[in-house]
């Protein structure tokens, strides 16, 4: 009984993954799902990947998946997304650090001065980019939206900056705009962000919803008056 060789014969038996075209090699890379870390060890591995995972629009997307809140205009002549990412996760790492020290410093007093919260404050000055209000409020969001009880004091001390920095920075960018570019949702977000006393965020969607609701009551309303005058109008016509 003889024995055939079962072996499949492919034409090029050295497939390789860096034969593939350099924007192939990109899209993959961003499709697989990877984090910032794992692309910088692809980076690691040889020059042609170290190449193709400094791609802009690579770290661009791994931006816009980390983070939903962006300036619209950031402050970059030629957007290099790189520098954006990297830009934006030492800032958070940054703000975080002030925070601890915040709450490490600041856990027996009641009353904060203004001078409590000035290393965050000098951080969003100090930022060139244009990332720090909205890298600020989505850092403290995240923190705040966490419905578990552990460290209490950070979330307090959260609550305290997200007001004092970060809603009076909008508050503050919110009043200095024409009558005709203040949107109504984002202010009434803020108002109620600012009266809010528990250790959380008010869900901005929420705020638009309910917005939305009053204006179709009030519109409801208006029509029904509408009608019932010119029922009225009517019968008295007739006399």
């Amino acid at each position: 009984m003889s024995t055939e060789n079962t072996t499949t014969n492919y034409p090029d038996n050295n497939i390789n993954l860096l034969n593939l075209p350099d924007e192939l090699l990109e899209l993959i890379l961003i499709k697989s799902g990877l984090q910032y870390i794992d692309l910088i060890h692809v980076s690691e591995s040889c020059k042609q990947l170290q190449e193709i995972s400094s791609s802009s629009s690579i770290w661009q997307h791994l931006a816009r998946k980390r983070w939903s809140k962006w300036n619209q205009k950031l402050a970059v002549p030629v957007l290099d997304w790189y520098q954006i990412y990297k830009a934006r996760h030492k800032l958070e790492l940054k703000i975080h650090h002030e925070l601890i020290k915040i709450n490490e410093n600041y856990f027996d007093q009641e009353l904060l001065s203004s001078q409590t919260f000035k290393p965050i404050v000098d951080l969003l000055k100090n930022d060139h980019y244009n990332l720090g209000s909205e890298a600020l409020g989505e850092y403290l969001t995240s923190i705040l939206a966490d419905p578990s009880h552990n460290k209490l004091t950070l979330k307090y001390y959260g609550k305290r900056v997200f007001n004092s920095v970060y809603l009076h920075s909008r508050m503050k960018a919110l009043i200095q705009l024409d009558d005709d570019e203040i949107i109504l949702e984002e202010g009434a977000v803020i108002v109620s962000s600012w009266l809010t006393p528990q250790i959380r965020i008010i869900d901005e969607n929420s705020v638009y919803n309910k917005i939305d609701s009053i204006a179709c009551q009030v519109q409801k309303h208006l029509v029904d008056c509408d009608n019932h005058f010119k029922e009225n109008m009517t019968i008295l016509n007739g006399y």
